[in-house]
């Protein structure tokens, strides 16, 4: 298994959140953890041959939870996860701050 950790800026509806995001990959899957003020949603996925990856979680969009399928990429160095709900599409950026390979 491998754990990715990004410092990530979250761009919302109601401005930019600056927190951590944490990933593991173990074969195609994806599973991990968003870790920023009012936005901490887990999500999990698979990661395509070619760096992209289809992910599924839930934001709390407008006070209530929101599930939501999502688009990204992923490399040792940068992250990059879109994720289209009703009302806003919330866009995450990041760069690597640790890898941990098992």
């Amino acid at each position: 298994m491998n754990t990715l950790s990004y410092h990530i800026v979250i761009k919302t509806h109601a401005g930019y959140r600056v927190g951590d995001l944490s990933v593991d990959l173990e074969d195609e899957k994806v599973s991990g953890t968003i870790h920023a003020p009012f936005f901490e949603p887990q999500f999990y996925g698979e990661m395509n041959d070619d760096g992209t990856l289809s992910l599924n979680l839930t934001v709390n969009a407008e006070g209530k939870p929101e599930d939501c399928e999502s688009t990204g990429r992923i490399s040792m160095y940068a992250i990059h996860i879109s994720v289209p709900a009703a009302a806003f599409t919330y866009e995450i950026d990041g760069t690597s701050s640790r890898t941990s390979i098992r």
